[in-house]
C-alpha cells in the first residue's frame, strides 16, 4: 500500500471512528444503525482507496475512490445495521411477551389452586347432603342441591375454561420462543397451570357424578 493511499483512506477512516467517538446515542436501535453505517463507510473508503490505487491513479483518484467506497460502504452499512436492529427489537418484544405470560400464567395457576382448594370442599359438603337426603328421601334438599351443584358445575368451567385459554396462549409461544431462562420459568408455570387445570377438569367430573346419583336418588 503506497503512502498516498494510506493518507487518503486512513483520514477517512480515522474520521469515521472519531463519529463513532463523538456519537453518544442512547436509543439502542439508532446507534446499532449508526455504528453499521460508520463501519461499512470505513471498510467501503479502504476498499475503494485499494481499487483507486490498483488502477495506477493518483491522489486525487484514490480519494475519489475512496469517498465513493465510502458512500456504498456506508449505505450497505446502514442496511446491515437496520437488519441487526430489528433482530434486536424482535428480541426484546419476544422477552417482554414471555415475561408479560409468565406472570398471566402465574396469576392463573394461583387462581386455580386456590379454586381448587374451595371446590374440594364444596363437593365435600354436597357428598354429605347426598347421603342425607338418600336417607330421608327429602325431595325439596334434593331440588336445592341439584341448583347448588348446577352452579358449581357452571362457574368451575367457566373457569376450566379461562384457564385453559390462557395455556393454549402459553403453548403457542413456548413453541415459538428461543431457549431462554424466560422460556424455562414459563415452561415451569405452563406445567403446573395444566396440573392445577387437570384437577379442575376432575372436580368438574365429580360434581356431574353427583348429579348423577342426585337424579337416581330423587325418583
Amino acid at each position: 500500500m503506497n503512502t498516498r493511499l494510506l493518507k487518503a483512506t486512513s483520514l477517512l477512516t480515522a474520521g469515521t471512528f472519531f463519529l463513532a467517538g463523538c456519537t453518544n446515542i442512547k436509543d439502542d436501535t439508532q446507534r446499532t444503525k449508526t455504528e453499521g453505517t460508520l463501519a461499512g463507510a470505513g471498510a467501503g473508503a479502504l476498499i475503494g482507496g485499494l481499487i483507486g490505487a490498483a488502477a495506477g491513479g493518483g491522489t486525487r483518484n484514490i480519494v475519489t475512490g475512496a469517498l465513493i467506497g465510502g458512500a456504498v460502504g456506508g449505505t450497505a452499512g446502514h442496511a446491515y445495521g437496520s437488519k441487526v436492529a430489528a433482530k434486536k427489537t424482535g428480541y426484546a418484544a419476544n422477552e417482554a411477551r414471555l415475561r408479560q405470560l409468565i406472570g398471566e400464567a402465574r396469576s392463573e395457576r394461583i387462581s386455580a389452586q386456590n379454586y381448587n382448594a374451595s371446590l374440594r370442599t364444596a363437593i365435600g359438603q354436597q357428598r354429605s347432603e347426598l347421603a342425607r337426603i338418600r336417607s330421608g328421601h327429602d325431595q325439596a334438599a334434593a331440588a336445592k342441591l341439584a341448583r347448588n351443584v348446577d352452579g358449581n358445575i357452571s362457574q368451575s368451567q367457566a373457569e376450566y375454561n379461562r384457564k385453559d385459554k390462557v395455556a393454549n396462549e402459553v403453548r403457542s409461544s413456548l413453541a415459538e420462543a428461543p431457549n431462554s431462562a424466560d422460556k424455562e420459568k414459563l415452561q415451569a408455570e405452563y406445567a403446573s397451570l395444566q396440573q392445577e387445570k387437570q384437577i379442575l377438569g376432575g372436580q368438574i367430573k365429580e360434581m356431574n357424578g353427583i348429579k348423577t346419583q342426585l337424579a337416581n336418588a330423587s325418583r
